[in-house]
């Protein structure tokens, strides 16, 4: 039997209209909870899994769709009212599904209005779940008080204590502790659900605590604003690249991208490297030929990797095919990517050495992204980074990065042609930016508009470090 992914979402809400469409970290809440679910389905390992979009909206089903989540079919109007139990649309579901689907045993329901959930989150369900010995299990946070302090008030402003008899010690320490279910994941056997016909049983569902700052749910607009100010606190993609760590609010990491004309020339790598490092930037960026590996890199890019790593600085070596040379000089590897493009063979090589990636795409959308490190992940790629170039028209670099940060679970940067660009990604709050084109080889001319030269790559790095001080980070 099949597990099946559901995520309900319903397109009315009297609290807060088009809920569900709203957006936290610029994703929707759909999208995030379906993002959320990917994750989880890589990280455990499970084989295919569909994630169903429950709604009686279209423009939620169309939200569903352009994350691929399985959307055949939209709740009857009769389900569709608030007042509806979530379980009698999950069961109505898994009746229309079982014929494509197969037979269902395994329930996970994301609600889309805990944002702040995590894969992490639900992976600590799913590992304490048994389809026939803990059947039923539902994500907790704990109250801030025990119920032994908790008061009722009447419609006079009266008070009196919730238990029949009031806390013999008012030290919240001393009390007992009490939890609630916060709507993040539920975990169920379909057996299990159609007996009791219900998420959670008492004396039968077992709960798993959650952290307080992760358990937001969005009932209004108040939740909403609480939501987006704690996402950025509970984000930590962070990547290790020698000396350095990229992302997690540390500062913006400053790459410079070269170009020697000819590989094979040792004192142009040499140069190009010495610029740099005087410049200050964090690493360069070197590309890595089509050559057997028995040969090494040619002499220009041999040099420049060496120096390198005398200045202090990392190595960034990208792969423009499969079948490039991943030279052990290198701290970490780019590899440049196409949609539709297969990159488990590159990946596994990646993961054997054990080096950072850095996912360079070309026209990939982000939702193709999510699946692409979903497979990285699974070969064992386990630092990682992504180079965007650009923005989505109408939505800002900041939101670019808070969304692929949160879809992706990797540092996120900017590929910058020219000093806007550049400083631009560092406003935003970039995990790192790559300066390119060449900085050209001798770093006296540079074309105005098509080139960063020396200067003006002192002019990021110095930006770079004045945001982080200013923000209390790293410098």
């Amino acid at each position: 039997m099949t597990t099946l992914i559901v995520v309900p979402a319903r397109g009315g809400s009297t609290g807060l209209p088009r809920k569900n469409l709203a957006s936290v970290g610029g994703l929707s809440l759909v999208a995030r909870a379906v993002v959320a679910g990917r994750q989880f389905i890589a990280d455990v390992g499970l084989p295919p899994t569909p994630i169903l979009v429950d709604t009686d909206s279209p423009e939620i089903a169309d939200e569903g769709r352009q994350w691929d989540a399985v959307v055949p079919f939209l709740r009857p109007s009769e389900l569709a009212s608030d007042l509806t139990p979530t379980h009698e649309n999950v069961l109505l579901a898994i009746e229309r599904l079982s014929a494509s689907h197969g037979p269902i045993g395994t329930i996970v329901l994301l609600q889309p209005t805990s944002p702040l959930r995590t894969s992490d989150d639900i992976v600590r369900c799913w590992s304490v779940y048994d389809l026939t010995e803990r059947p039923s299990i539902v994500s907790l946070v704990r109250a801030p008080h025990g119920l032994g302090l908790a008061l009722t008030m009447d419609d006079n402003g009266v008070a009196r204590w919730a238990t029949e008899r009031p806390a013999q010690s008012t030290r919240r320490q001393d009390a007992t502790p009490v939890f609630y279910p916060n709507g993040a994941v539920y975990v169920i056997s379909v057996d299990v659900l159609r007996r009791n016909r219900a998420f959670l049983i008492p004396g039968v569902t077992r709960g798993v605590e959650m952290p307080s700052i992760r358990s937001i749910d969005i009932d209004c607009a108040e939740d909403l604003e609480s939501a987006e100010s704690l996402h950025e606190a509970t984000l930590d993609a962070s990547l290790a690249l020698g000396r350095h760590r990229a992302g997690g609010r540390r500062r913006c990491l400053v790459f410079a991208q070269l170009t020697i004309p000819d590989p094979n020339d040792a004192s142009a790598g040499v140069e190009q490297v010495d610029a740099v490092a005087t410049a200050g930037a964090d690493a360069i960026v070197v590309p890595l030929p089509r050559t057997p590996v028995q040969q090494g890199l040619p002499d220009g890019l041999a040099a420049a990797c060496r120096r390198s790593a005398a200045h202090g600085l990392e190595t960034i070596g990208v792969a423009e095919s499969s079948d490039a040379v991943l030279d052990p000089q290198c701290t970490a590897w780019g590899l440049r990517i196409s949609e539709g493009e297969d990159v488990a063979s590159l990946a596994s090589r990646v993961s054997a050495t054990r080096r950072p990636l850095f996912l360079m795409p070309e026209r990939v959308a982000l939702t193709t992204l999510v699946n692409v490190v979903a497979e990285l992940r699974r070969v064992g790629v386990t630092s990682l980074g992504v180079v965007a170039e650009g923005s989505t028209p109408g939505r800002s670099l900041f939101l670019e990065a808070q969304a692929a940060r949160f879809a992706l679970r990797a540092a996120v940067g900017w590929s910058a042609e020219d000093l806007e660009g550049a400083l631009a990604a560092v406003a935003a709050k970039a995990d790192f930016v790559v300066l390119r084109p060449a900085l050209g080889s001798r770093f006296q001319r540079t074309t105005p508009g098509t080139a960063l030269n020396l200067a003006q790559v002192r002019v990021v790095t110095d930006l770079a470090r004045s945001v982080a001080t200013s923000a209390g980070g790293e410098a």
